[in-house]
Order: C-alpha cells, then structure tokens, then sequence
C-alpha cells in the first residue's frame, strides 16, 4: 500500500494539497484522476466541472508525465511507501517549428538568411506542462533517419530550439512560460551534413525452385558453398596404348614390263 501526497496546481489551486492512503500498487493511473475529482466534489461545494477526469487532469512525478492506462506499480519499482504527485489541467499547445540547417563556428550559430522560406516545417501538440528538453525529444523522434556522412543519427544534444532569435537553453522551462500560454512557433537548427539517407538494399535473389518466391540475398548467399569432406579416391595410373603403325601404300614407282620379256625371265629362271 503506498500513502500519497498530491501539489494540487489545477484550477483556482484549492485545496494546496490532497491526500490518498492505503494506495493499491495494482490500481490504474486513471484510477487515481477518479478519487482525485470524488474529493474536489467533497471538499467544494461549487465544483460542477462535468468533464471526465482522465481529460481534465494531468499528474507528474517529478518532471514524468504518468500515462493513464498505466499502474502505479510502473512508477514505484523499488517500492516507496511515500510519493508525491503534481496535479495539472491538460491543457494543449499547438508547436510550430521551423527546421533549418546551421553552422557552429567559434561558439556562435550561423543559419541561411531565407532559411524559413525553404524550411521544413512540422506541427504537433504538446502539453503545455511539458519542458524545452521534452520537446527536443519528440522532435528527435520526428527526425528519426537524420543521419551524418559517418553514419552518426542526429542526438538531443547537436539540435537547437530557438525562439525569437533566442536559444532555448533552459531545459527545464515549462513551454506555458515560452510565450505566456500562448501558441508556439519556434525554429530548429540541425547541423549542416545531415540528411536522410536511403538503407542500403541487398541484392534479390531469383525464385526458389521449391516454392517460386525470391529472398534477399544476405552475405551468407554471396560466399562460396562449404565443401564437406572428401573421400579419397584411389589414383590408378593409365597407359596409354600408342596406337599401331598404319599401312602405307609404297612410294616406288611401278615399272612396266612387256609380256614376252617376262616369260623369259621365267623361264632363266627356272632353268
């Protein structure tokens, strides 16, 4: 169970503070709102706000803004028998920002002069209880593919909020105190060199044979097969048989001899 103690800060700020005891940790944020608005109907005899309490109040544990679908659980880890809760109207502010690019050079910032008129421009609404490094964060979120030639994402501490020509260097300034409640048109500086870069696609590979879809070759696809053992194969040596002399017609010339001088011949002989 957890006792907790609530900086009331909606409305008129009557009463200063309201108490609840034997909190379940289990028990919802909105939950809370609930028991918050039975005690105003309780302690104020004018109070008739008929809007829902999840609306109409905002609580914060130190400078953390507690979503309503969360449990108390999720903001009391290490279990504290004690905390302390600011309560707040929700109340919106419409942020306009301007995104120019700058240079930084011997402490000072230099931006194109028709910045604005080239500008990206972005527009959100933010609670008006939040602070200037807040916003810087959900800007951050907004600028998320902003990468240097190093490949470095843009950080909270290289982007600048200005505000009529001034910088925005108290973090910690609640954003209803920039311009007295008031909407906001501010202007962002990014550092020159940042851009949105593509994502280096990998080459697709043809269809399976198997299935017909093709898959994105990954550098395993790429390298060569892994060879597994191999079996080692008797080498049997071959001769090779030379092949056999071909007949050849005789180069001598045929000599023509007449027949009664060939039987003489013959017959010499023969004797």
């Amino acid at each position: 169970m957890v006792n907790i103690t609530i900086n009331n800060h909606f409305g008129d700020k009557e009463p200063a503070t309201l108490s609840l005891t034997n909190i379940s940790d289990d028990i919802t944020i909105s939950s809370i709102c609930i028991l918050i608005e039975n005690q105003f109907k309780c302690m104020k005899n004018d109070y008739n706000d008929e809007r829902d309490p999840e609306e109409k109040f905002v609580l914060y544990l130190g400078h953390q803004e507690l979503e309503n679908v969360k449990q108390l659980s999720d903001y009391n880890s290490v279990g504290l028998r004690e905390l302390a809760f600011y309560l707040y109207e929700r109340q919106y502010l419409n942020v306009t920002v301007h995104l120019i690019k700058y240079i930084s050079c011997c402490g000072l910032y230099f931006s194109p002069t028709f910045g604005k008129l080239f500008a990206k421009k972005l527009t959100l609404k933010v609670l008006d209880h939040e602070n200037v490094l807040k916003l810087r964060n959900i800007l951050l979120g907004y600028l998320d593919g902003y990468t240097n030639n190093k490949g470095e994402p843009l950080t909270v501490d290289t982007i600048r909020l200005v505000n009529n020509r001034y910088l925005m260097e108290d973090d910690l300034q609640p954003l209803k105190e920039v311009n007295d409640g008031k909407d906001l048109t501010l202007t962002l500086w990014m550092p020159v060199g940042y851009a949105v870069r593509p994502p280096v696609s990998l080459p697709t590979m043809g269809p399976d044979s198997a299935t017909g879809i093709g898959h994105v070759a990954t550098p395993d696809d790429t390298m060569a097969p892994e060879q597994g053992p191999v079996e080692a194969v008797p080498v049997v040596a071959e001769v090779e048989a030379s092949p056999a002399p071909e007949e050849t017609e005789s180069s001598e010339t045929p000599v023509n001899v007449p027949e009664g001088e060939a039987e003489k011949d013959v017959d010499s002989a023969t004797a």
